[in-house]
């Protein structure tokens, strides 16, 4: 029977008090991993920066909306990003003990680019002059340590592996957030360079597509020319984004579109892949729920051909994956070959994904029918990952 509920309430209702009972580490401050739903036992004996980052924006976004309790778990946050995982290069450490204990490693570039974002969404609530401080001495380390002589960054610092797509993504979503805040600032050249980056070095003009790791040093054709629907999704709101600052953009959201949508889904289910390779087919047979929520995020905000059915479609999905036996926590992944969704703890990273598709859903009421309910099955089929196949 078909449930139906509005994503605001599934938000601010269900999840936020879930997340703040169960997802802050009072103790030995920062946030958990992980949540298994059914038990409620956390994971945290690793801790990295991307999810203290992630999780700043998550209740930035939740004090916005107006959760009660959100704006504490904010300075919690902070007081951890810059008290554990900042180094005094002006760099953060990547991973760090339980109890905030810096653990050896290099600087990620990806990590990095989601502490400046949780830097500029906290600047953008309260101002703060050492957030922007912090800020721009994180971008004078990256632009001096890991930016490459030719073009785009590299991974991390010392130098270790290939460029790849992904970490470029996330530093121009980090730019434009402070561009949100300053829109004559130093993150205005890192967004055009960025910008320019990806029309010349990850685009692909003559497949259509974003090439995942485009250096391509293992002369794997198949990696070259893989490509991530969820990706593919994710880039057109950054690119709408982009345009608002007046960016030069590339004119490349429709091509990103026709790939993801006839390339990227199941013909079976309509479940994006995780990752698939033109012309070789197929990569990843399963669907982690961040791919959906892009997909969802990129229709609610109109940037589709086909919005409305895009909406339809993809909110519908997103509601199967948030239709989790325990309310506020999601399905982490659904195979594309069946429909079939796998438990497993949820990931304190997902929520930055979850939270941008319901905020750009919350601000499109227009669109009542579709938008305003996300349509979810009850008891519908599934996979205990920990237990092999699952039964109705």
């Amino acid at each position: 029977m078909a449930l139906q509920f509005s994503p605001k309430h599934w938000l601010l209702d269900l999840a936020a008090p879930r997340w703040l009972e169960f997802g802050i580490d009072r103790e030995n401050g920062g946030f958990f991993e992980t949540i298994d739903a059914r038990t409620l036992e956390t994971s945290g004996a690793v801790k990295r920066l991307r999810t203290v980052s992630r999780q700043i924006f998550v209740f930035c976004e939740l004090h916005r909306l107006g959760a009660t309790g959100a704006h504490e778990a904010i300075n919690h946050g902070l007081d951890f990003l810059l008290n554990q995982h900042a180094r005094e290069d002006g760099a953060f450490h990547e991973r760090v003990t339980c109890k905030g204990e810096p653990l050896e490693g290099s600087i990620s570039l990806y990590d990095s680019a989601f502490a400046l974002f949780a830097l500029a969404k906290a600047y953008s609530l309260n101002s703060e002059p050492r957030l922007r401080d912090t800020a721009i001495t994180l971008l004078a380390f990256l632009n001096q340590q890991l930016r490459h002589p030719e073009w785009g960054f590299i991974e991390r610092f010392p130098n270790v592996g290939d460029r790849e797509q992904n970490p470029h993504m996330h530093l121009l979503e980090a730019a434009l957030a402070w561009l949100d805040n300053d829109a004559d600032g130093p993150f205005r050249a890192l967004a055009i360079s960025l910008l320019e980056t990806l029309e010349c070095h990850l685009f692909c003009p003559e497949l259509g597509i974003l090439s995942e790791f485009p250096e391509n040093k293992d002369g794997s054709l198949a990696q070259v020319h893989r490509f991530e629907p969820g990706h593919h999704f994710e880039w057109i709101w950054l690119l709408d984004w982009a345009a608002t600052h007046h960016l030069p953009v590339p004119k490349i959201s429709r091509a990103l579109e026709k790939h993801a949508l006839t390339d990227g889904l199941s013909a079976q289910t309509q479940v994006p892949y995780g990752a698939v390779s033109i012309p070789g087919g197929v990569i990843e047979q399963e669907c982690r729920i961040w791919q959906v929520t892009e997909w969802t995020r990129a229709a609610a905000l109109g940037l589709l051909e086909n919005s409305l059915d895009d909406d339809f479609r993809s909110a519908q999905l997103m509601g199967r994956f948030l239709d989790f036996p325990v309310s506020g926590f999601w399905y982490e992944r659904c195979r594309c070959a069946d429909g079939k969704m796998i438990e497993e703890p949820v990931k304190a990273t997902s929520f930055y994904h979850v939270i941008g598709a319901i905020s750009a859903l919350i601000k499109r009421p227009e669109s009542a029918t579709t938008m305003m309910h996300i349509t979810a099955f009850s008891h519908q089929q599934h996979v205990d990952a920990s237990q092999g196949e699952g039964s109705w």
